[in-house]
């Protein structure tokens, strides 16, 4: 938006008549739209600054470190992330670690047989 002395805003006013020029439809719309556009080069421009910001690199590690430290003293944060820890355990870690005792007692050659006879549970595709 333009920067104009006393604010700028205001009615438009007839200068012979001295009544408010009345505003049409289009009018209306051409200023929404340039609000809009001067709102979004705006917003790009200081995307861009930010972007390359030493400073933002400041604020996201004190916020971060600040939302931990607050989390480690919230008792309902605490008993969620213990709930999510147990699914990644039973859905990523323990699988992962079947697989590596498999590979462990019958060695890879065994391991790859065992792998090729194992169906997929119904309703999941083979891979």
């Amino acid at each position: 938006m333009a920067h104009q002395p006393m604010g700028g805003g205001g009615l438009e006013v007839d200068m012979t008549t001295g009544l408010p020029r009345p505003r049409t439809r289009e009018v209306k719309q051409a200023e929404v739209t340039n609000r809009y556009q001067e709102a979004v080069q705006e917003a790009v421009g200081l995307a861009a600054e930010l972007q390359s910001s030493p400073a933002l690199r400041v604020l996201f590690n004190q916020c971060r470190d600040r939302l931990i430290h607050l989390a480690g003293k919230d008792e309902v944060f605490m008993a969620l992330a213990k709930t999510v820890g147990a699914l990644k355990h039973k859905l990523e870690v323990a699988p992962y670690l079947a697989e590596q005792e498999v590979l462990r007692i019958m060695g890879p050659q065994m391991a790859s047989f065992i792998e090729e006879e194992q169906a997929a549970p119904e309703g999941i595709p083979a891979e």
